[in-house]
This record gives C-alpha cells, structure tokens and sequence, in this order.
C-alpha cells in the first residue's frame, strides 16, 4: 500500500512511542514482536537509526528479543530483499546475541515457540516444514487469513500480528492487531 506523504512515518512513530513506553514499563524475560517493524521494506536513514537506538538502550542482557519479519518489512523484489530496512536493522544488531531477527524460515525458541515469518517467495508450508513438531505448544508469525492450511489443524496457541485489526479466525488463530 502506498502512504501519503504527510502520512509517512507516522506508523513508525507509533511503534516507537508505544515499543519505548512498553520497554520502560518493566523487565521481561523474552519480547516477541510478530512483524511489520516498519510500514515499508525501505525507511529514511532517520527512521532507522531512531529504531536502533531504542533497541540498543533497552538491551537487558536477561531479555531475549525477537523479531519476526512481516510482509511490510520485506522487499517483493527478491534481488533487493536482504537490503530491507529490517534487514540493514538485523545487521547492525548482530553483534547482540540476545536479538534475533526472523527473516527467511522459521525458528523454535525454548523447544516450544515457532516463530514464522512472512516470506514473500515461499508459502508457510516452505517456511515451517523443518521446525514443526509435537513439541511445539504455540506458533507465533505473520501469517494470513484465513490461516495457512499447514496450521489449521495445530491446535494450540496460534498467534498472528499480519492483520492489523485484532480479531479470531475460524480456527481459533488469535490475529493480536497492531498498536497503530
């Protein structure tokens, strides 16, 4: 979708008012964001660097922190994908080790949380084929609806953040809306 001009970078703004008021509230222990980081797979260098500097400043070394790609951060032009403004943003961060950027499969944190990320070149069977098992108790990623048929039948905890009004499917998959 393409913002109006005197629109842009109001998203961005919003979860940088509201990602800071929840980083200040208290410690968490793990920090889970289901996607759409950014509005736009390319932000202006100001935006990027206001994202790295909250993330760097709220870096507790007990936290873990976890960003899932959604399909706003990623490039649809696969020769440009790894130069998303979510990726550059999962470069500079590579150097912490308690952040992680989902970006291209899925991964198991704590044996027992899929996070599956929004790939604009593979469906969510591609995605998710390696990592699903009985052992995984919720699946959280930014995935559409109506729901992937690969996850319909996982019938515990289904998480998505890809639809930005919060709602339930079908299934039982909790579409957990955005902050704007």
């Amino acid at each position: 979708s393409i913002v109006p001009l005197d629109r842009r970078g109001e998203y961005e703004e919003k979860i940088y008012s509201d990602f800071s008021e929840f980083l200040n509230s208290k410690r968490k222990k793990i920090i889970i964001h289901s996607g759409d980081l950014f509005e736009s797979p390319f932000v202006s260098n100001e935006v990027l660097i206001k994202v790295y500097d909250l993330l760097t400043n709220y870096l507790y070394l007990e936290n873990e922190y976890y960003f899932i790609a959604g399909n706003h951060d990623l490039s649809k032009d696969e020769t440009k994908q790894k130069y998303s403004s979510f990726h550059v943003l999962s470069e500079l961060m590579k150097g912490y080790e308690n952040v992680h950027f989902v970006e291209d499969n899925a991964v198991v944190v704590r044996d027992k949380i899929m996070l599956v990320p929004y790939n604009h070149f593979k469906n969510v069977e591609e995605v998710i084929s390696e990592k699903m098992n009985e052992n995984i108790d919720c699946v959280i990623g930014h995935f559409d609806d109506p729901v992937p048929q690969s996850l319909c039948s996982f019938n515990k905890l289904k998480l998505s953040g890809h639809i930005h009004k919060r709602h339930t499917a079908f299934d039982g998959t909790l579409f957990i809306g955005s902050f704007y």
